[in-house]
């Protein structure tokens, strides 16, 4: 293997290895310090060897301290990186709801989430109507 110098990740907690230094073995090029592969769903590194709990960021999704392919049920998508459930969802809707209300909407970020296709989405997707934070297909 080449050189083990490392950088350290944006939390400058834990340091990551450029793929270079990783065996060509791993899927994805996350590897340990010693070389070794990581969980097939860690990006840019981890702290052991097979653990989705032990990586510096996740490939594809975060459900609380583990990175997976896909949220576990009863979990939504929210902003394409973690799994979120049902009542947080819900209480983004509810409270931008109130806000606009009580006219104290004046943040941009300000947004009626819903739930859509396994996902807490900011808006209704056109062709589609709210109802108790959940979009339903307009008839």
């Amino acid at each position: 293997m080449g050189s083990t110098s490392a950088a350290v990740s944006s939390a400058g907690a834990r340091p990551f290895y450029a793929s270079a230094v990783c065996s060509d073995n791993c899927k994805h090029g996350a590897c340990t310090m010693q070389g070794q592969c990581c969980h097939d769903q860690c990006l840019g590194g981890c702290s052991e060897v097979g653990n989705a709990s032990s990586c510096v960021a996740c490939r594809r999704l975060q459900h609380g301290d583990t990175c997976m392919e896909a949220c576990p049920p009863g979990y939504y998508v929210f902003k394409g990186w973690r799994c979120i459930t049902l009542n947080f969802c819900q209480d983004l809707h509810n409270q931008c709801k109130t806000a606009k209300r009580l006219g104290l909407d004046r943040e941009p970020g300000c947004k009626e989430y819903v739930i859509h296709n396994g996902a807490c989405l900011p808006d209704c997707p056109s062709g589609y109507t709210t109802m108790n934070s959940t979009s339903f297909p307009n008839h």
